[in-house]
């Protein structure tokens, strides 16, 4: 049950922060290239990506471990909780990239690429 709440928190604070920390100049090429409007909010945007890829990631994980755990013949609680774990911080990280330095980043060195 932990590992649900951290996802919330952790996923909506991952996704503010990496939002949050765009330039306007950014925040201009990544509204132009996803067609926002321009007082779009980019962190309750990504905020929310961070929920929903945390929580995804975490499933993802825990469901591997579990598997994985029980074709071994090991206890599967410790496996799944330390994938999901680590499931949680790769989907938050997969989630939260759209609006992030590092698209703005990419969009500058290939306008065509996404």
């Amino acid at each position: 049950m932990i590992t649900k709440q951290a996802d919330l928190l952790l996923g909506s604070a991952a996704g503010a922060i990496r939002a949050g920390r765009l330039s306007a100049e950014d925040k201009t090429l990544l509204n132009k290239q996803y067609g926002l409007v321009q007082n779009s909010n980019m962190r309750t945007r990504n905020a929310g990506r961070g929920i929903l890829g945390g929580m995804a990631g975490g499933f993802t994980g825990s469901l591997a471990g579990t598997v994985g755990a029980l074709a071994l013949k090991k206890d599967p609680r410790r496996v799944a909780q330390l994938l999901g774990l680590a499931g949680s911080a790769a989907g938050i990280t997969a989630a939260t990239d759209k609006y992030s330095r590092g698209a703005a980043r990419r969009l500058r060195a290939n306008p065509q690429a996404e």
